[in-house]
């Protein structure tokens, strides 16, 4: 007795789909990875270059000779301000590509978390930074602080 052929060809049709999706599947996750590791790196980038800025910034407004200072601190500071108004959209783009991974299961909890964590700790810190105004950071004390008074305790003296 023979089958018949249509049932065949449907069978045939059902599994070379499945293997395909699966392929997708598979180079879906690639894609995923590739551009959470693209951003993480992105992210840590930006954020050392705002720190830096950032330190330029409180170097220039502290120095002592002040010819081209305030124009370095000026450069400086917009330079990060640019940097830091980035950072929330990069963060919310790996959160959007760290919810895909974890949907399609491309990688462990684990393998997740160790993309996240630093990337969020990078971008939270300069999210949340404030930026100084003018000398408050790195200034030296200018005059010595005051010791409290010599005077013997109240037990001693009687």
């Amino acid at each position: 007795m023979r089958t018949p052929l249509i049932p065949s060809l449907v069978l045939a049709s059902l599994l070379l789909f499945a293997s395909s999706a699966s392929a997708q599947e598979r180079s879906s996750c690639a894609r995923i990875v590739q551009d959470m590791n693209d951003l993480k790196t992105t992210i840590s980038s930006e954020a050392n270059s705002y720190w830096s800025h950032r330190k330029t910034y409180t170097e220039s407004v502290n120095a002592k000779q002040k010819q081209n200072a305030e124009q370095a601190a000026e450069q400086a500071k917009a330079k990060a301000g640019v940097l830091k108004a980035g950072m929330p959209i990069r963060l919310a783009s790996l959160k959007g590509l760290l919810t895909a991974a974890e949907a399609q299961k491309c990688l462990s909890a684990d393998q997740l978390s160790a993309i996240r964590e630093p990337a969020y700790e990078l971008a939270r810190g300069v999210n949340f930074d404030q930026f100084p105004d003018g000398a408050s950071e790195g200034t030296v004390r200018q005059t010595t602080p005051r010791m409290p008074s010599q005077a013997p305790p109240k037990y001693l003296s009687k």
